[in-house]
């Protein structure tokens, strides 16, 4: 079975490549001469053809998944061209292609925007201004391919690869999905899950044998199965942020004009407002779809960058089992789905880092690919190209001072000339462009007024601080109430007049509430989780060892300090974020590790390298291993390496929460906590949308934290006039109320207060709202009081 000692593997060549140093596109085709030489230009005459024809018939299903395929391939592929690059493996040649063409895309729909702007052109995101900013974009690049000599054909498989076959995981967790929500039956996305989990561990033993092309196929099929077990569920869009990001979407779908607003940052990114609009205009996919399904698909991508990053230090199965570790999480199923935004941009990044360090790929050429990349990071997402860039200044900064060591690299692709870039293109974006730069400027407030704020919520001991971090603290429904209505009075003092007087609240009974369990068996005993935790703080020390393991050789020059440079800057970014409140306030530890993983994947998985080894050779062999290993000595690196992907896979998946606590996650039923939170019927919808269509600009309406998404959802001006907090001493006389069917048929309501430190699951207070307010609407799960 798998072990983690496996002989290093260069950038750019998969194993399962016919010839690792060939070049796929470069290799000599079975065609003949004149086929070799311009068959790629009569393959792009087919394609385009293709595309136009599925334009016209984008409302059928197969039409709109050709049009889509040819956005997010054939873009990317000519761009390559363009450039100069010819990835060498088949999972770089994936990442690249795909991650080209959406940073092109982006380009399209911002160019055929700024053209509308000149030209006064009333909906420039409507279908035809698009596609010809496509037949722009595409000819522009085949000229330049064709110009560079660089005009043969891309080969064509042709037999369809058993790996295929993987992707029954995803569709069937679709159909498990939908199962759950209509019929209350978890069992196909059971099936779904314990097959992902299964062809988890057979990814070990194919990194083992070096097929880094089956491991990537097995990655991306079970992030899908992950990712989709969360997205596809509620006949609406299941999550928090989502929801925000589709009110901007529909701000730019119904103008087919994408204007961001002064102060807008959801609005400010293409990621979420133009680029779905002009995929929606060319392609007749469903908005829902976008967002619940390509989205998702597109960012299943992302481990195969991981992977393939750490592939370029580290042995197969040690890339993988690091990958795991610091890639499934529940944070990342159940989270990134409802991020949008960034979905994109962490797909962008982590293709940007992968061909920072590919050897195979020219220096020039890699830049000017980072380059591109980074701008589409920029237009997709703030807070990814803000970590981005802080991470690349921090880089900077260590490169010089190892430098002082070792010397300078001459083949450094990620220069202070092009951190400079990235930085100019950023302050350009958040300023002139989009003016959405207030979220740093109210970060710099609060690091102002409140210091670096370290573990505010720790009331332990030292270990207790970390392990808990600065996440929100639970607080009773009356500890919320007192710091909601301290909070109301200060932030709205227009309020104050107007409010119930604070003795009814003080009267009003606060009581908690919280969902109870299914009243299952749980299967295995409670001590897993601490296995969990012990595995995830393991995985923390590690990269940390690993960082400092780096540090060690590069100081006594014998590694270049590349690598090592973005490392450190990034794990200098995580522990700030892990112990400053202020910090965390403005972009939490669960999304940064997500981005931090494209990094920290390569000491964690060099840590693991060296493990693997002792466990499999000892401590005198561990360099040189002179015969071969005793079979007990392979089977313990095998079981350790198995309990390790095991287990967080089990979290990953939710499985974990019903064997050890009897009860089913989010993803596995349609009851219980999130089930009460994204969970959304007909009549939710219903009242939502009388509200929206009678509210006027400047309404007062009151909901609890995740009413909140509902009227989000069904209208177009975002959080304006919505106040999340339900507690007697905010409630304005003058306001609307929106109750839920969470709040009315379940009777408990959400919120957060105190900056978002405190939260809190209480009872709805309907007692107090049938006494001082008036009912309007009443659906029976659904209730408006004025």
């Amino acid at each position: 079975m798998a072990v983690l000692d496996q002989p290093r593997h260069t950038a750019g060549g998969d194993a399962d490549t016919a010839h690792p140093d060939v070049p796929t596109s470069r290799r000599r085709s079975t065609r003949g001469p004149s086929w070799s030489r311009h068959g790629g230009v009569v393959q792009l005459l087919l394609a385009v053809a293709a595309f136009h024809v599925a334009v016209l018939l984008r409302d059928q299903l197969s039409a709109s998944l050709v049009s889509i395929a040819f956005l997010l391939t054939v873009p990317g592929a000519l761009g390559l061209r363009a450039i100069g690059i010819a990835p060498g493996g088949r999972g770089h040649a994936v990442l690249y292609t795909v991650a080209t063409s959406v940073a092109l895309n982006l380009a399209a729909v911002l160019g055929v925007t700024v053209v509308g702007a000149l030209t006064s052109l009333a909906r420039p995101l409507s279908t035809l201004p698009v596609v010809l900013a496509v037949d722009v974009m595409v000819l522009l690049l085949a000229a330049i391919a064709v110009l560079r000599r660089d005009a043969a054909p891309v080969p064509v498989p042709r037999t369809v690869s058993p790996l295929t076959a993987l992707l029954l995981l995803p569709a069937a967790m679709a159909a498990g999905a939908m199962l759950i929500e209509n019929r209350d039956q978890p069992w196909l996305a059971y099936v779904a899950l314990v097959g992902a989990g299964a062809a988890v561990l057979w990814a070990l033993r194919a990194a083992r044998d070096g097929h880094d092309g089956v491991v990537a196929m097995i990655l991306y099929c079970v992030t899908l199965t992950l990712l989709w077990s969360y997205s596809l569920r509620s006949s609406g869009l299941y999550g928090f942020d989502v929801q925000q990001e589709f009110a901007a979407f529909r701000n730019t779908a119904d103008a087919l004009r994408w204007a961001p607003a002064g102060g807008d940052p959801y609005g400010a990114m293409l990621s979420i407002t133009a680029l779905p609009t002009a995929w929606w205009q060319v392609t007749g996919l469903a908005p829902l779809a976008i967002f619940k399904a390509l989205l998702p698909a597109l960012f299943a991508l992302y481990p195969i960058g991981v992977y393939l990053i750490a592939r370029r230090w580290a042995g197969g199965v040690a890339s993988l089992v690091a990958t795991s570790v610091l890639f499934l999480t529940s944070s990342m199923a159940g989270q990134l789905p409802a991020l949008a935004r960034q979905e994109v941009g962490l797909l962008l990044f982590v293709v940007l880092v992968l061909v920072a360090f590919d050897r195979a790929v020219g220096r020039r050429q890699a830049m000017g690919l980072v380059v591109l990349l980074s701008a589409g990071l920029v237009v997709s997402h703030y807070s990814s190209a803000y970590v981005a860039i802080l991470f690349l200044v921090l880089a900077r900064v260590v490169a010089a001072v190892v430098a002082l060591r070792c010397g300078r690299s001459r083949t450094s692709v990620l220069t202070l000339p092009i951190v400079a870039l990235i930085l100019v293109m950023s302050v350009v974006w958040t300023g002139p462009v989009t003016d959405s730069g207030n979220n740093v400027a109210s970060f710099a407030d609060r690091l102002s007024s409140n210091g670096l704020a370290i573990l505010p919520n720790s009331g332990g001991s030292v270990l207790s601080s970390w392990l808990g971090g600065n996440t929100a603290a639970a607080a009773t429904p009356r500890a919320y109430f007192d710091a909601a209505q301290s909070d109301y009075a200060e932030a709205y003092p227009w309020m104050a007049d107007t409010h119930f007087s604070p003795g009814v609240q003080a009267n009003f009974p606060a009581v908690e509430s919280s969902p109870s369990n299914s009243g299952q068996v749980p299967i295995v005993n409670p001590g897993f989780e601490v296995v969990l935790v012990a595995v995830r703080q393991l995985a923390n020390v590690g990269v940390i060892l690993g960082a400092l393991g780096m540090c060690v050789v590069a100081w006594r020059r014998r590694r270049a300090p590349d690598v090592l440079a973005p490392v450190v800057g990034m794990v200098g970014i995580a522990v700030l974020i892990r112990l400053s409140s202020s910090v965390a306030f403005s972009y939490n530890a669960e999304r940064l590790a997500m981005q931090a993983a494209a990094l920290f994947v390569v000491p964690l998985a060099l840590g693991l390298g060296v493990l693997g080894r002792r466990l499999v050779h000892g401590r005198a062999r561990a360099q040189r291993p002179a015969r071969r290993p005793a079979p007990w000595r392979r089977g313990l690196a095998a079981a350790v390496a198995i309990g390790v992907v095991a287990t967080v896979y089990l979290d990953a998946s939710g499985l974990t929460v019903r064997a050890v606590k009897g009860d089913e996650a989010g993803n596995l039923s349609s009851r219980g906590e999130y089930a009460e939170r994204y969970g959304v019927d007909a009549q939710d919808l219903a009242v939502a949308r009388w509200v929206d269509q009678r509210r006027r600009d400047d309404s007062i309406i009151f909901t609890d934290r995740y009413g909140t998404l509902t009227l989000q959802y069904v209208g177009d001006r975002g959080s304006r006039g919505l106040f999340p907090d339900l507690a007697p001493g905010t409630l304005d006389t003058r306001a609307w109320v929106f109750a839920s069917s969470s709040n009315i048929t379940d009777g408990r309501a959400r919120g957060n207060a105190d900056g978002g430190l405190l939260q809190s699951t209480y009872e709805y207070p309907t007692g107090f709202l049938d006494t001082y307010k008036a009912t309007i609407v009443d659906t029976g799960s659904a209730r408006v009081y004025s």
